[in-house]
């Protein structure tokens, strides 16, 4: 007698169903899986009992026959008890007594072992079967009432010895064998349907849980990424403040250039009926030297020069020589050439003053705006990296030092408040990784120590690179985080900070990032000074995200 697979796989699904009468809400994927295991154990052990009891009933053996069908009686009540109580315990115990008891019941009616032709076999079937439904101190347990039962079986055996007692026909001394052929293929293929079935409820168990481990995923990304747009959306206000600047500077200088390119036109028809060639000489000159724009000078330096130059030009014996030397400085002109000396003296001087300042105010005005561009340039870039290092997901090389100062840069308005950024980098700090995932954790570590300084302070990030890792710390000088508060900054939703300024979820995504690295975050913490560190491997196993939920 054997089962196809196709039809155990039937019988599982209609296990499956039936068994959800036991299940609770709360009832776990184990739970669950026991549920159904039990119920399958007494469905296939109700089929022996129906062909057995029919076998009976065929031989004439009305009251024998009463035991099997008992037994699918006693399971179809009992587990319409389980289904309106939901109590499992009771109806396991239940059934595991009536799977063990009455096969020997059965047995003895028919005359013993060698009668019955080893009914005894479906005992030892749910035996075996109530291993995965069962903990190991009841199932020793109920091995001990079956053992009872075998040696009871024995001595029943030894007082009824054979020929069989039951049966008059001398025929009928060959049915035992007959007997013990059925239990013998019956058993086999109850064993075959449960083991079946159990593959089958493993292997869906086992397609659930992947499916639950790629919502899980999901929905890990999805907060990593919602904590990651709540971090940017924080810099925001700071990047806007920081991108206001430069264009300020630019809409200013843009507007000085204005002024002096119209300056320059305006004066550039009488400055070119110059025909003296030392006026050319000296004009050309002084458009070489303007090379230090004012801006750049300190107070201190300026008067310095200006008191330089007041000094040689009252010794070549000129008027105004203070007013002469304010006018060179404001153009650059930090000394005065032999050439430029004729230029000075002359009446032009007044126009030709007019016009180098103008000149002189361009090459400011150009410079100011390459700054202001490139701070502008610099800013964008940072946030455009950390948005986007690379393929979101994607384990590629890159500098940590790099991913760190474009975090620097999103914080710069917030750090030029009052921290100084002491930096210490390993000159070989590259690495394979989730570099997208890492900047979320560079910017909770940043944030979170600038908060606990308020801004005034010192911050200092080390990168160094061991053997097999690399470590990356980051030290502030706040105040320092107590005992008990150490011990579960790392715990989701738990933090310290007041209402709206944290949700208690940056240090532990930080925390499962590093994880996924294979790697490491500790925290050291004194009153004055706090240290997290995180250790990653140089080279890290990537994880498989790929899941095979289709069974």
């Amino acid at each position: 007698m054997s089962f196809p697979l196709e039809d155990c796989g039937k019988l599982a699904g209609l296990i499956d169903r039936i068994g959800s009468i036991a299940d609770r809400p709360n009832s776990t994927d184990e739970d669950r899986l026991q549920h159904r295991f039990l119920i399958a154990t007494g469905i296939v052990m109700s089929g022996g009992g129906i062909l057995w009891g029919s076998v009976a009933t065929f031989l004439g053996l009305h009251l024998q026959s009463s035991v099997p069908f008992a037994y699918v009686l006693i399971t179809a009540v009992n587990l319409l008890v389980l289904q309106r109580s939901k109590n499992f315990s009771l109806a396991r115990n239940v059934q595991i007594l009536i799977s063990i008891l009455l096969p020997f019941v059965f047995q003895w009616s028919l005359g013993g072992l060698v009668a019955s032709g080893g009914t005894m076999l479906w005992s030892m079937l749910c035996l075996s079967a109530m291993q995965s439904f069962n903990d190991r101190t009841q199932s020793i347990r109920w091995s001990f009432f079956f053992v009872f039962l075998t040696v009871a079986s024995v001595f029943i055996e030894l007082r009824n010895p054979p020929p069989l007692h039951l049966f008059e026909d001398e025929a009928l001394l060959r049915l035992p064998l007959f007997l013990f052929t059925m239990n013998f293929l019956a058993v086999s293929a109850a064993i075959f349907a449960l083991i079946s079935i159990f593959m089958h409820l493993r292997r869906q168990m086992s397609i659930q849980l992947a499916r639950r481990n790629i919502q899980l995923d999901r929905s890990r990304k999805a907060l990593v990424q919602s904590e990651k747009m709540a971090a940017i959306g924080e810099l925001v206000a700071g990047v806007a403040h920081e991108l206001n600047t430069p264009l300020g500077a630019i809409r200013a200088s843009n507007d000085n250039m204005c002024r002096s390119t119209k300056n320059i036109l305006l004066g550039m028809p009488e400055l070119t009926r110059i025909d003296d060639e030392e006026e050319i000489a000296g004009i050309t000159s002084m458009l070489r030297t303007i090379e230090t724009p004012l801006a750049d000078l300190t107070t201190r330096e300026e008067r310095k020069i200006r008191k330089e130059l007041s000094a040689q030009l009252e010794a070549l014996g000129l008027a105004n020589p203070r007013k002469l030397a304010g006018e060179l400085t404001e153009i650059g002109v930090h000394s005065l050439k032999p050439e430029q000396l004729g230029i000075v003296q002359s009446d032009r001087w007044p126009l030709i003053f007019s016009q180098l300042r103008a000149f002189a105010s361009l090459n400011r005005n150009c410079e100011t705006i390459k700054l202001a561009a490139d701070r502008s340039s610099k800013i964008v870039f940072a946030l455009k990296n950390y948005a986007h290092p690379g393929n979101i997901g994607q384990w590629v090389s890159g500098s940590v030092e790099e991913n760190m100062e474009n975090v620097l840069t999103l914080y710069h308005n917030l750090i030029k408040r009052g921290v100084q950024v002491n930096r210490d980098f390993a000159e070989d700090n590259t690495l394979v990784a989730d570099h997208d995932a890492l900047n979320q954790v560079w910017t909770n570590l940043v944030h979170n120590a600038l908060q606990a300084m308020d801004y005034q302070g010192s911050l200092t990030i080390r990168l160094k690179r061991d053997t097999d890792e690399i470590i990356v710390s980051v030290e502030d000088t706040g105040a320092g985080i107590s005992p008990e508060v150490k011990d579960r900054v790392f715990e989701p939703l738990f933090t310290t900070k007041q209402v709206g300024e944290g949700t208690g979820l940056g240090l532990s995504i930080s925390a499962d990032i590093v994880r996924r690295h294979g790697g490491s975050i500790t925290v050291e913490s004194t009153p004055g000074n706090t240290k997290f560190s995180v250790h990653l491997p140089t080279e890290p196993t990537q994880p498989d995200t790929e899941v095979n939920a289709n069974g």
